[in-house]
């Protein structure tokens, strides 16, 4: 990985003494692996890695050995997300947005001291984030003068997009142009964990913008023995990292292939304890398990569309069904 920052890189053995502290925002999701993927890349390769974030980040880094400064509960925006979205329920959409913008706003300022704490203690050379604490993080880092990087897991975000954002991202498209694209773009560099050809072939990314293909991170578990039984083809129905309103496509899914001869995965998440109606004998429900696992033997994929699971779908070669919840 080459990162462009305001002191000058001269070579590989400068590279080397970097520290690098890097943001997970806690209900960020999808978001966290790309940012996995890139504290371990960056740990082969010598550089020092710290992270911050909530119990589930720490939790994801303690796999990686990287030591992590846990942020509170108050700073969890999967919570911050779904009461908002409450609130403004029945709202119109000009005002749901501006609300949405204003939580949002409010959730960096007070996140931004935290991460500061983060950096006063582990004196990092850069931060790292995600779309989603790219807000947060551009605060903390033009209150320390330091240069950060923002990782893009969806669609390109930014000035002259290649198509107007409320065909990719719906209702919420106000919040991702008026809130998500101008922290973006402030940062030292935006990696899009994703390739130009998913934008369309898009050939007007601003200069420190770069397309650099899938993040990927699996943690290191072995194969369940299970999976390589003997049987009909496997079928990965994945749910959201995000408790979302997909389990009508779980249900729909399984209703759909109970009579199939396929054995079916059924990944629920933080949707456990949530009713899926009587589960078919040829149905496995799990809460998570690494998608690679299954890919590599699966002859479907039905899913949210979410960005992890159809990146690895098709790394893997593996056909989709695809459900957009926007």
């Amino acid at each position: 990985m080459t990162v462009s920052t305001s002191r000058e890189l001269s070579d590989e053995a400068d590279m080397a003494s970097y520290r690098l502290l890097v943001v997970g925002t806690s209900g960020g999701g999808g978001d966290l692996q790309p940012l996995v993927a890139i504290a371990a890349g960056s740990r082969e390769r010598g550089h020092a890695v710290i992270a911050f974030g909530d119990g589930s980040v720490g939790a994801t880094m303690a796999d990686l050995g990287v030591e992590t400064m846990v942020a509170g509960s108050e700073h969890d925006l999967g919570a911050l997300y779904a009461a908002a979205a409450l609130e403004a329920a029945n709202w119109s959409k000009d005002d749901e947005s501006k609300h949405f913008v204003g939580r949002l706003q409010g959730w960096a300022e007070r996140l931004a001291p935290a991460i500061g704490s983060a950096v006063e203690r582990y004196k990092p050379d850069i931060l790292v984030t995600s779309l989603f604490g790219s807000a947060a993080v551009r605060l903390a880092a033009e209150r320390h003068s330091l240069p950060w990087m923002a990782v893009n897991s969806t669609f390109y975000i930014g000035p002259n997009p290649p198509r107007s954002p409320e065909l990719d991202f719906g209702a919420r498209a106000p919040v991702f142009r008026e809130f998500f694209a101008p922290n973006l773009h402030k940062a030292t560099l935006v990696l899009h964990a994703s390739d130009r050809e998913f934008d369309f072939g898009f050939s007007g990314l601003p200069a420190h913008h770069q397309y650099v293909g899938p993040l990927f991170y699996s943690p290191p578990t072995h194969s369940p023995a299970w999976l390589d039984e003997p049987g009909d083809p496997w079928v990965l129905v994945t749910l959201s990292s995000h408790t979302q309103d997909d389990l009508p496509i779980a249900r729909a899914a399984v209703a759909a292939l109970s009579e199939l001869p396929v054995r079916v995965i059924l990944t629920v998440g933080e949707h456990t304890g949530q009713s899926l109606g009587q589960t078919p004998s040829n149905v496995r429900i799990e809460r998570y398990i690494a998608h690679g696992h299954v890919l590599e033997r699966a002859a479907l994929m039905v899913s949210h569309a979410g960005h992890g699971s159809v990146m690895r779908a098709l790394w893997h070669g593996v056909p989709m069904v695809l459900v957009p919840g926007t």
